[in-house]
């Protein structure tokens, strides 16, 4: 059963997987600047038998598996992904993490910054709805203003 399981997902995610590579291509003029790993048919067998909250997708469980396979860094605002991944002391990071690093590296500037974040914020219930995120959205909007 585990293995019929793992079979439909990894067909799934392998889907995913090249679509997400090809759009990373795509973005780079085909200069792809970093390598994308699919878990195979033995990663899905390891993540399903692996104890994760059940409250975690089958994406966010190979999520983590594969960023623990490869000692890479999860990026998500999820707080059950990013609760599970600092138990398991994986680095992570959300999406305001990913706004300063732009900034940082001026790959946009502090106003399209607070532009895109504000797009964000309204297009996305997560990061109106969450106190949290909201003290720290808002610290970035007035630092970038």
């Amino acid at each position: 059963r585990i293995r019929s399981q793992c079979q439909k997902l990894l067909h799934c995610q392998t889907g995913l997987w090249l679509i997400l590579k090809e759009c990373i291509n795509r973005c780079f003029d085909g200069n792809l600047i970093f390598s994308l790993t699919s878990p195979g048919e033995e990663d899905f067998i390891e993540i399903f038998s692996s104890n994760y909250p059940k409250s975690l997708s089958e994406t966010d469980k190979s999520v983590l598996h594969v960023a623990n396979r490869l000692n890479a860094c999860v990026l998500s605002s999820d707080k059950v992904l990013r609760n599970c991944a600092k138990n398991k002391q994986i680095e992570y990071h959300g999406m305001i993490w990913i706004f300063d690093e732009l900034v940082d590296s001026s790959i946009l500037t502090p106003i399209e910054a607070r532009i895109k974040l504000n797009q964000l914020v309204t297009s996305n219930n997560i990061f109106r709805n969450n106190k949290q995120l909201a003290v720290e959205i808002e610290k970035r909007l007035k630092l970038w203003s």
